[in-house]
């Protein structure tokens, strides 16, 4: 099975993937994301989850820090373990008062993957890619998809 020929495929639907997905869809390029979990799995499996304030400033105008404002907890202080030793560092005092947030990854992962695909985008979950080859034409993309084992082949521009 060929997925339809975007410009981009993105291996991998972890925040970057997710950020790279939506601003190519924000910037009208064609994308395809692979991702090997389903769509379950890639929600449940729990990560942890600290964003600093400039990152979510950064994702603001591309309408992605909405979920970390409206469902991340606020943090002021890190702790930092080394050697039985523990360390509290006054981040939020260090940046101007604005510290960090906290929200779990899959859950961040979960709401973006959301907002992708209410918006159209093109997100296959349980599909694992396998095999890249690169060319100067562009790239070809060989993955398999978990549940069937069917073959799937991406033909782009970048990977």
């Amino acid at each position: 099975m060929a997925l339809r020929d975007p410009v981009v495929c993105i291996i991998g639907a972890g925040p970057a993937g997710l950020v790279t997905a939506h601003l190519l869809q924000q910037a009208g390029i064609s994308f395809a994301v692979l991702e090997r979990q389903d769509a379950d799995a890639l929600r449940a499996r729990v990560k942890a989850g600290l964003i600093e304030h400039r990152t979510v400033e950064l994702l603001r105008p591309y309408g992605l820090a909405d979920p970390i404002v409206e469902r991340g907890g606020r943090v002021g202080t890190i702790e930092f373990r080394a050697g039985g030793q523990a360390l509290m560092l006054d981040y939020a005092g260090l940046c101007g008062g604005r510290g960090s947030y906290s929200y779990p990854q899959h859950k961040l992962v979960g709401d973006w993957a959301g907002q992708l695909q209410a918006a159209g985008g093109d997100l296959r979950f349980g599909t694992e890619a396998t095999e890249i080859e690169q060319s100067e034409d562009g790239a070809v993309v060989r993955a398999v998809r978990g549940a069937t084992g069917e073959p799937v082949t991406v033909e782009c521009e970048a990977v």
